[in-house]
């Protein structure tokens, strides 16, 4: 409900924020029941961006930035409760989460495609109805990401799911959609880079060739290319930097970020204006020219100041120190450190942080790492499922519901014991192995059972 709701909402007139409003006490009161809901939703990760999520808004009513009010807190709050039901959701069953949202994404943008008009006089771009074009383009390549880590065993499926993420890219001229859907290119063929498969890669080289006609012509008519190779024209660019008092760098920069240059040198001048606190949630647009900074990083730094960005800073470390400490058992983390990559070479050039699509992503990455990493025992903070272990015969002995404090141990314990490596295979799909592996002697046998 809260990934849908603000396409949901315009398709079918539904005031916003009661839908916001239901969608979380609907979500909080199903999964307040779960007894390991508060111990993942409460992890470090996401307690820091609830924190610095609703820094943003008190800090904004002490700045008192115009136009805060119950529907920016509420928005506040839909980032913070996606963020922690999909990391509770992915570390209970990652498959199930993943199809979900996966499912949230294809009816955010049917919903988007079937109100999208064409806006002849900006680019020939396609926008929607209350959803700005940039945004659109940007689920799609999430989208692409989430359907990269799920499929990333069948390439066939994956090729044929990124189908309608590079068609919106197109429609929508969204360069950074483009660039998300090459870094989901890189998950599902990093196997084949890896292992140097040539023929592979000559094949789908091929059939780009194959494909040029149809793209050049699908670029001309659609003018799309001009939006590609630049930000704006230089007419636009000689205006608008004379405008506001600076000159062009004479860079391929200008090309690339074109005015977002003026808007990054503006932050820059607000930050240093009010280094502590910054300038206030969504004030920047109320203090310049009615447009909000095209920078992740930015608004930190220039609406958070240094509080805010310090904040931003400790969560993304969080997350890289968290990738980092896995150590890869399941030879899956290439998937996570790309995804994580990927929100972060798109927050260069994109204000991302109150865009609820993005946050499931998140939850998957700090969903991974809980599941998969011994970071917090590093820290203190480790968090794995109890478990038991019922075994019998030569190889494991006997053990009727002996307790483990990680399911991690209990895993490893039947791998090492059976010389067996786990390969590609998940938590979930380890366990159903270990549990089902036919042994020599009918008497043998190891199960494992959570416990909480």
């Amino acid at each position: 409900m809260l990934l849908v709701s603000r396409p949901f909402c315009l398709a079918f007139g539904i005031p916003e924020g009661a839908f916001i409003f239901m969608g979380m006490v609907y979500g909080l009161t199903a999964l307040i029941k779960e007894p390991m809901f508060f111990r993942i939703a409460t992890n470090k990760m996401v307690g820091i961006w609830a924190i610095l999520i609703f820094y943003h808004f008190f800090n904004a009513l002490y700045c008192r930035v115009p136009d805060t009010d119950y529907h920016v807190f509420l928005n506040c709050a839909k980032t913070t409760i996606l963020l922690a039901c999909t990391t509770y959701a992915f570390v209970e069953d990652e498959k199930k989460c993943m199809k979900f949202l996966i499912a949230g994404y294809s009816i955010f943008l049917l919903l988007c495609m079937t109100s999208m008009s064409l806006l002849a006089d900006n680019d020939n771009r396609l926008t929607s109805e209350g959803i700005h074009t940039n945004q659109i383009g940007q689920c799609a390549g999430i989208f692409a990401i989430i359907g990269a880590i799920y499929y990333h065993k069948d390439k066939k499926k994956t090729l044929i799911l990124f189908s309608p993420p590079i068609v919106i890219s197109f429609l929508t001229q969204t360069r950074n959609s483009l660039g998300m859907i090459v870094f989901g290119l890189l998950i599902t063929f990093y196997d084949v880079i890896k292992k140097q498969k040539w023929y592979v890669l000559a094949s789908l080289a091929l059939a780009y060739v194959i494909l040029i006609p149809y793209l050049t012509y699908f670029i001309d008519n659609f003018g799309i290319l001009q939006r590609f190779q630049a930000n704006s024209s230089n007419e636009q660019l000689d205006y608008f930097f004379e405008t506001h008092g600076y000159t062009r760098t004479n860079t391929i920069l200008d090309n690339i970020l074109g005015e977002r240059i003026v808007y990054y040198i503006l932050g820059w001048e607000d930050f240093i204006s009010s280094p502590i606190n910054g300038i206030g949630l969504w004030n920047f647009q109320h203090l310049h020219f009615g447009y909000p900074i095209h920078s992740e990083y930015i608004v930190h730094l220039a609406e958070g100041g240094l509080i805010g960005f310090t904040l931003y800073a400790f969560f993304i470390g969080n997350i890289l120190n968290g990738l980092h400490f896995i150590d890869n058992k399941f030879n899956i983390r290439h998937q996570y450190i790309i995804a994580i990559t990927t929100i972060l070479f798109v927050s260069i050039t994109a204000r991302i942080f109150m865009c609820e699509f993005v946050f499931p992503l998140y939850g998957c990455i700090i969903g991974y790492i809980i599941r998969n990493s011994n970071f917090y025992e590093k820290y203190g903070e480790y968090y794995d499922f109890e478990c038991c272990v019922c075994s019998n015969g030569i190889f494991f002995g006997t053990a009727n519901n002996e307790p483990y404090d990680k399911l991690d141990d209990a895993i490893w314990l039947w791998c090492d014991t059976m010389e067996i490596e786990p390969g590609d295979r998940n938590v979930d799909e380890m366990i159903e192995f270990i549990n089902n592996y036919e042994y020599e002697d009918e008497e043998t046998f190891f199960q494992i059972s959570l416990t909480s």
